[in-house]
């Protein structure tokens, strides 16, 4: 194993190349969110995966376990090599270069969608249309549900955000009144 920290743009940069090559980029971030998302949910696995005392082999096995038949044999080779390089605490990082890496080659703008409520997919597909209007570019949101928020949606992309959500709304309204 390498005690080395890992170059984190060139593992982006392969799982990139090698999900071009196989023709399914936004898939393979779609796979790797959801990793992301069974590793948020379950921090036993990653802290499983990431020790050092776990011979390889029961690491594959357990993957193979939690993942057969969900992602693509493009990321489990990648999350192999992590493994076996001992990177596997880096995976976070790398995935965010490469979402980073998709969307700009791809023309692709990644955002923030904050909601008190789970939003359908409906509706987040709506959001990301008519922000990708106003950019012009394709935008692609994570979403959040927060229920401080108490209603509404605020999205933000970059530096551009938009707010509507009734928290903030009655922030505007506190700062009217103080003003009177």
């Amino acid at each position: 194993m390498e005690n080395r920290p890992p170059d984190i743009s060139a593992y982006a940069a392969s799982l990139h190349d090698l999900g071009r090559a196989a023709g399914n980029v936004p898939a393979l971030e779609s796979e790797v969110s959801g990793v992301l998302d069974l590793l948020d949910r379950r921090p036993e696995i990653c802290e499983f995966l990431a020790n050092p005392l776990v011979a390889n082999e029961g690491k594959v096995s357990a993957l193979d376990t939690l993942l057969k038949g969900k992602i693509s044999p493009v990321l489990r080779h990648v999350l192999l090599i992590l493994m076996e390089q001992g990177h596997w605490g880096h995976l976070r990082a790398i995935a965010a270069s490469f979402a980073e890496m998709a969307g700009t080659r791809a023309e692709q703008s990644e955002g923030e969608l904050i909601s008190a409520v789970p939003l359908s997919a409906g509706k987040i597909e709506e959001l990301e249309a008519a922000m990708s209007a106003r950019l012009k570019r394709v935008v692609k949101f994570h979403v959040r549900v927060d229920p401080g928020v108490i209603g509404g949606v605020s999205a933000r992309v970059g530096d551009v955000i938009i707010d509507g959500t009734v928290s903030r709304r009655l922030e505007q309204l506190q700062e009217a009144l103080a003003k009177l």
